[in-house]
């Protein structure tokens, strides 16, 4: 749903359709039935990963140039390396493997082709297409990690070690232009001549924008910011920061390592990361607040991972942030309080009942820029440093048959896209079944990407509803309530691998349908719970 106009021949969002807006969700016929690890969704092409951890990709490079009109088929790629997450980065795809190995290869079909010069002996190269293992350095020196997590803005990528530590690697030159790396020490690789098999690593310094111009003025070399791309110094050349060779060696944040790392986030242009224990610290731009530091914390640029400090408004008995997601340029946090004890079951039948106590209670707080919508909380503050909750979608409850009493509706995930368009899935009970959960929806909207069916931005999250079926809506009688997208988790369902054929092994899965947001649109595919 929501494919931009401009992107309407790569057919990012429903590849088998040439219309240039998907106003309402509709089905992908090539992935009924498919099972998949993962999908994102970038402007002008998309990925996902099918039950047996291989790629496929459709859009850009992908379509059939003989007639750009055809139905686009989505092709494998990445093939056999076992891939359970990807993010994507322009014109590369970055992909974490099972086994906590992180990979970068191109997105459009043409530059996945190996090199002819470097096909032989060229470590990290594949049979099927051309891919980079990334490597990680420490203090100088080699190092063996396994990742678990990875998160990418637009011009960073971030990784999270099994340690809790969190690493991070430029995607282009512009990678570090507000202190998103967290270091400003790299390394980008130079253009091996005709007979070198192997890529020169040369340290280089990636400055953020500010610490640059200090630099310039104080009489400094410049950075990789302040001049082009170009002759290195001994005639070395640096190899285009499209290339996925352009820097390949991941970085621990010098900040950050001894400090245990539970979750990381990023944003276009700014990271996050939550401890364990509830903390969360950002660093890089800060323009619109996104960093939620508060107005005496307020710049362009925060080179250094800064605590978050949480509003008196939200302070509990024990208040902790449990889930955090960045985006556009904005962060959001799932915020728990623990309030008083359960009140419990009495013994004595004749006893007056308890009355009911909320223990717990579940908020989501947003910062950053609310000019689309984006924060949820009816306004559209352009700069929001300090976090505010999220309206319709904080505090919600329910009554617990199990425990007697009123307990707060988690929330299931987050997603939000570059555009600033929002989808909350929470958990519902009251239904009478088991694992139907509601999507909430807010923020960019012009585009169709929220899925209503509308072309204007919302500014306070609404349900995301379907239109019934033509016959059906004379008929309905309870209102829109059993029209709205109710997303499912079964055990036991089946599922095949993809196949451009359709010819995928089948086996059955444990599926938990979920919702993504990426380029000008959102996705909701059933995810294989490993």
């Amino acid at each position: 749903m929501g494919a931009h106009r401009a992107d309407a021949s790569n057919k990012v969002v429903a590849p088998h359709r040439n219309k240039s807006d998907i106003k309402t969700p509709a089905p992908i016929p090539a992935f009924d039935g498919v099972a998949l690890r993962d999908l994102q969704l970038a402007d002008t092409y998309g990925a996902a990963v099918d039950a047996h951890g291989d790629v496929v990709q459709w859009g850009a490079g992908f379509t059939d140039e003989l007639d750009p009109k055809a139905p686009l088929v989505p092709q494998k790629t990445l093939v056999g390396m076992d891939i359970v997450k990807l993010q994507l980065c322009g014109p590369k795809v970055y992909a974490l493997s099972r086994s906590g190995s992180i990979y970068v290869f191109a997105a459009e079909r043409i530059l996945q082709l190996t090199p002819a010069s470097w096909r032989d002996k060229l470590p990290g190269a594949s049979a099927t297409i051309d891919y980079v293992k990334l490597d990680t350095v420490a203090d100088g020196r080699p190092t063996k990690e396994r990742f678990v997590s990875i998160a990418a803005g637009k011009h960073h990528l971030l990784a999270l070690s099994q340690h809790g530590t969190v690493w991070s690697v430029p995607v282009d030159e512009h990678a570090n232009a507000y202190g998103q790396l967290g270091y400003s020490q790299t390394a980008l690789n130079a253009a091996p001549e005709a007979q070198r098999t192997q890529v020169e690593a040369i340290p280089w310094r990636l400055e953020p924008q500010i610490l640059a111009r200090k630099r310039q003025g104080a009489g400094s070399s410049a950075s990789l910011l302040d001049v082009p791309m170009g002759d290195l110094p001994e005639g070395r050349v640096w190899i285009s920061p499209s290339n996925i060779r352009f820097a390949t060696q991941l970085r621990p944040v010098p900040s950050l390592r001894d400090v245990e790392i539970a979750q990381i986030a990023a944003g276009l242009e700014h990271s996050a990361a939550r401890t364990p224990t509830g903390r969360v610290v950002g660093w890089g731009r800060n323009t619109y607040g996104q960093l939620a530091l508060g107005e005496s914390s307020f710049g362009d640029t925060i080179a250094v991972p800064t605590e978050v400090r949480w509003p008196h408004a939200v302070l509990g008995a024990d208040t902790r942030c449990i889930d955090l997601v960045a985006g556009a340029h904005n962060t959001y946090f799932v915020m728990r309080s623990n309030g008083a004890p359960p009140a419990g079951k009495s013994d004595d039948e004749d006893a007056p009942p308890k009355p009911l106590v909320l223990t717990d209670r579940v908020d989501v707080l947003a910062a950053g820029c609310g000019e689309r919508g984006s924060l949820g909380n009816a306004l559209r503050s352009q700069i929001c440093s300090v976090p505010v909750r999220v309206k319709n979608v904080s505090g919600l409850v329910e009554y617990s048959e199990q425990d007697h009493t009123v307990v707060p509706i988690g929330v299931r995930s987050l997603t939000v896209g570059p555009d600033g368009q929002c989808a909350l899935v929470v958990d519902v009970n009251s239904l009478g079944e088991q694992n139907h959960r509601d999507v909430w929806v807010w923020g960019a909207n012009d585009q169709y990407q929220l899925g209503n069916g509308k072309h204007s931005n919302i500014a306070t999250p609404v349900l995301l509803t379907l239109p019934l079926p033509s016959g059906e809506a004379a008929a309905q009688k309870d209102g829109p309530t059993l029209n709205r997208l109710l997303l499912v988790e079964r055990s036991k369902v089946p599922g095949k691998t993809y196949e451009p054929d359709g010819s995928g092994s089948q086996r059955k899965y444990h599926i938990e349908q979920h919702i993504v947001a990426g380029g000008d649109g959102m996705a909701v595919y059933g995810r294989v719970v490993l």
